[in-house]
């Protein structure tokens, strides 16, 4: 089963294709309830993508760049 997580907090662009900036303490807590959901099946997740986030709207005190791909 897969389930499709939507949610506001928005990721930016990254440097290179396939990376997005997002903040810390969001994407630990994506990476939390991936976990929790993989014995059921596949977490999407659905957020507005930006050019330029800065770090007071991105739901954490640091922004990170991440690799989809990788995640």
């Amino acid at each position: 089963m897969n389930y499709l997580l939507i949610n506001h907090i928005p990721f930016g662009k990254g440097h290179t294709p396939n990376h997005f900036v997002v903040g810390d303490m969001w994407l630990e807590d994506l990476r939390a309830q991936a976990r929790a959901w993989s014995p059921y099946g596949c977490l999407a997740v659905a957020a507005p993508c930006v050019d330029n986030i800065p770090v007071e709207v991105s739901g954490s005190f640091n922004l990170v760049e991440v690799n989809l791909q990788e995640e």
